[in-house]
């Protein structure tokens, strides 16, 4: 039985077995980047899950979204650009949640996947529409280098982040601060 925000283990199994021909999908669908429009039209499902995650990370922490696009354009050394969101107030403390926050798209395509083999899996026509929607999710979910950059607005998160790492690997490290 599929827990709504935490499958199973088993289920997660055959929900990563699942993912196979959407990613041989996205694979054939890689090849296609040189062919803007068509490139384009394709990736649209994972531009909108992309910049969708964006726009409501920066929601939920105050980044006060001003723009969100899905129309792709070139930027100036012609590198293109499927979608945008951009924000007014971007700061340490949301920068990172709010830059990063594709990489739910990771657990949302495992999620999704997940619901459809829940219970058993048996395959349907409509499988095919999943895997094609589901396939440019694998290079969605990656935050983009612009994306890394803001990200580390937020240095003091992973300032924070790097000393709990080296406490949990050797608490007398912090010692003589604590």
């Amino acid at each position: 039985m599929l827990h709504f925000l935490l499958p199973d283990l088993h289920t997660l199994l055959q929900a990563l077995l699942y993912l196979i021909p959407s990613a041989i999908i996205w694979l054939l669908l890689t090849g296609l980047s040189g062919r803007t429009a068509l490139y384009s039209i394709l990736s649209l499902p994972g531009t909108f899950l992309h910049e969708l995650l964006h726009l409501t990370a920066g929601i939920v922490t105050n980044a006060q979204p001003v723009s969100f696009s899905l129309l792709p354009k070139r930027d100036r050394r012609g590198k293109l650009i499927l979608g945008s969101a951009s924000f007014a107030n971007i700061r340490w403390y949301n920068a990172l949640p709010t830059s990063l926050a594709p990489l739910l798209g990771i657990y949302i395509t495992l999620l999704a996947a997940a619901y459809r083999v829940d219970g058993g899996y048996a395959f349907k026509p409509a499988d095919i529409i999943i895997w094609c929607l589901l396939a440019p999710q694998f290079t969605s979910m990656w935050p983009s280098s612009t994306d890394w950059k803001i990200s580390f607005k937020s240095w003091p998160l992973y300032l924070f982040g790097a000393v709990l790492l080296m406490y949990e690997f050797d608490p007398r490290l912090l010692a003589p601060i604590v």
